[in-house]
């Protein structure tokens, strides 16, 4: 995929990037290559190489990114982390008007402190959790549910299009807190979109119906899903995804769980329950996959030919 060209008038806009593991290398690559003046913080010095790389600042210290960006990206393991980087000292450093985009999924509540403490320093917070993988970030098509003010969103609009294109930022509300209910709730689907498939898939192979032609007869169907076709495949060739840990997903999981209350979820509760038996068994260790692959386990059989 081409890169995507910045908007003409975008050289008085500096991007800082805080954090720059898996994907926000990613999402350094994307918009250095779309021409953006980006710079970086990470608490890994290891990563000044990676900003380096591609003609990007490095700052060691996040307050002095903070202080010379127009709009700030923080790519952190939950908005938890992004919480505890929004220190007093911090914010005191940003220009007023400046954006603070957090591109990571967490609990509601968390944004909601965080917007509050963003506010008395006169900074926009907007959430805008993302979807997709590291690859997806250095294509530009990742799926952004953004959700703040709307004249902040706006101007941060070319920057989120950069790196999901314009189908792929989805407009949630004013409430950043919002962003981050929506994007759980999406994740809590997939986990129980792939442990229902496979136990399908474990029905058909009881009957004698192979694993790789049930997937294939799904496609096109009323029980087709992003799952099925996307990353059924991979895992019957025997990938976890190991692009996020299952602790990480199990604690996105308690949070629907806590988000729901009083609501009766038997479906999410039984995912839940799933993941959690996934991480005793497993460790906290990469594997989005690793509740199916505990299903495996379960049923003393496997549906994978890797």
């Amino acid at each position: 995929m081409m890169a995507a060209k910045a908007p003409a008038d975008h050289a008085p806009n500096r991007v800082g990037i805080g954090g720059i593991g898996h994907m926000g290398s990613a999402l350094l690559r994307r918009l250095a290559g779309a021409g953006w003046s980006v710079s970086v913080h990470d608490r890994d010095i290891r990563h000044a190489a990676d900003a380096e790389a591609v003609g990007c600042g490095w700052q060691p210290d996040l307050a002095a990114l903070v202080s010379e960006a127009d709009v700030v990206l923080t790519v952190l393991p939950d908005a938890a982390a992004t919480e505890s980087a929004m220190t007093d000292r911090v914010l005191a450093a940003a220009r007023p008007g400046t954006v603070w985009v957090d591109l990571t999924s967490g609990d509601p509540d968390t944004t909601r402190r965080s917007r509050s403490r963003a506010d008395r320093y006169d900074i926009a917070l907007v959430a805008a959790p993302m979807g997709g993988s590291p690859d997806d970030a250095e294509h530009g098509t990742l799926r952004l549910f953004v959700a703040g003010p709307t004249n902040a969103v706006e101007r941060v609009r070319a920057v989120l299009t950069t790196i999901a294109g314009d189908g792929g930022v989805r407009t949630v509300s004013e409430d950043p807190a919002d962003a981050q209910t929506v994007k759980l709730l999406v994740n809590a689907l997939w986990c129980a979109s792939a442990l229902a498939t496979s136990e399908a898939l474990l029905v058909a192979q009881h009957a004698g119906i192979a694993s790789e032609h049930m997937q294939e007869l799904l496609r096109g169907t009323a029980a087709a899903s992003t799952f099925s076709d996307k990353h059924l495949p991979r895992f019957l060739a025997g990938d976890d995804l190991d692009t996020f840990g299952i602790d990480g997903l199990v604690t996105e999981l308690r949070t629907v769980r806590a988000i729901a209350g009083e609501t009766h979820t038997p479906v999410l509760d039984a995912s839940l329950h799933q993941y959690d038996a996934a991480l005793a068994r497993f460790g906290p260790t990469l594997g989005e996959l690793l509740g199916v692959r505990l299903l495996e386990i379960q049923n003393h059989r496997t549906l994978r030919t890797a």
